[in-house]
């Protein structure tokens, strides 16, 4: 848990354009306790287009990529 006085610094750690894979990933790493904020930067008038960015607490980052590369694997 964070202290409240201590700001939690967020690490750009995945994008994507494709939603269901973007939840996946969030879905994983939240199963490993790592907390993710997920921005949908697409725009939806008529197609998807943009990115969906996924962050992570910056000092949780190499936990983060080791579940992504254990994912993966499987």
């Amino acid at each position: 848990m964070h202290n409240i006085t201590q700001p939690v610094n967020w690490h750009l750690f995945y994008t994507t354009n494709r939603y269901v894979q973007a939840e996946i990933i969030k879905g994983k790493l939240q199963e490993n306790h790592i907390p993710v904020k997920l921005l949908n930067r697409q725009d939806r008038m008529y197609i998807s287009i943009g990115e969906i960015e996924l962050y992570v607490p910056l000092h949780l980052k190499d936990i983060a990529v080791a579940v992504m590369n254990e994912t993966l694997k499987n």
